[in-house]
């Protein structure tokens, strides 16, 4: 019976060890990312049937998927090693991309490697309405 005690209460003081440990290791605030503004939708190679000699045309297509529109936005597809494409989606105070609202841009990859599993991802960042400035890079999910 005795031993049966202390191995219960060797147990109990395990377990609230481990409860002391866990709670420490706990922040006692916690603080969500905020939400990027923006979703990609797709990226896709439009002229894969026809190749051309200078490199793929490639088309991104994003979402505002905030309730304010969007003044300035520049994505740069970037891939593996030092290629850099950048993207121009024409987003200006004076052309804003509304809340909830899709927009694509075209380009061709002149030299670029596509497919075949290249490894790529999308630096994104803008200007809010309001002002506040937004940057993230997107990686495809595959």
């Amino acid at each position: 019976m005795e031993i049966n005690i202390h191995r219960n209460l060797g147990l109990l003081i395990i377990s609230i060890s481990t409860l002391v440990i866990m709670v420490g290791c706990t922040p006692t605030t916690t603080s969500q990312s905020p939400q990027q503004p923006i979703e990609v939708i797709s990226v896709i190679e439009l002229d894969n049937a026809t190749p051309h000699p200078g490199g793929p045309t490639i088309e991104i297509t994003l979402k505002n998927i905030i309730k304010e529109s969007i003044i300035s936005l520049n994505v740069t597809l970037e891939e593996l090693g030092d290629r850099n494409f950048d993207f121009d989606f024409d987003v200006t105070s004076s052309n804003p991309l509304a809340p909830n609202k899709r927009i694509s841009s075209e380009r061709r990859l002149i030299g670029g490697g596509w497919g075949g599993g290249v490894p790529y991802s999308l630096a994104i960042n803008g200007t809010m309405e309001s002002g506040e400035v937004f940057a993230f890079t997107w990686e495809p999910s595959d």
